[in-house]
């Protein structure tokens, strides 16, 4: 993540499987850009353990702040909703929360 994210951006940990990267002041075209960057990373990468190759792949929802949210709540909310879109559409994508993702908390 480290080498597709900028100095500026936050990326940590949140819950098992999932992580967030806080990306601030990001357009939408860069956010886009770095997410699709750290999804082939992962993609491409293979673990040798116990003589058999491990491959996984990488789903990712993105929300911007305002459009999709004015609290880290409703920000989170909207990429879960965009995460699990790509999981049923097929997994190792990026999509982007729409207008419809927006919590009106």
């Amino acid at each position: 993540m480290r080498e597709s994210t900028r100095r500026s951006d936050i990326a940590c940990r949140y819950g098992g499987e999932e992580f967030l990267v806080i990306m601030p002041g990001a357009s939408e075209e860069i956010v886009l850009e770095r997410a699709e960057a750290i999804r082939e990373r992962f993609s491409a990468l293979r673990i040798l353990s116990q003589g058999k190759i491990i491959t996984a792949t990488l789903s990712v929802g993105v929300s911007m702040f305002p459009r999709n949210g004015r609290d880290s709540a409703s920000l989170i909310r909207a990429s879960d909703l965009a995460l699990y879109r790509a999981k049923r559409a097929g997994r190792n994508m990026v999509v982007i929360a729409d207008v419809s993702d927006v919590s009106h908390d």
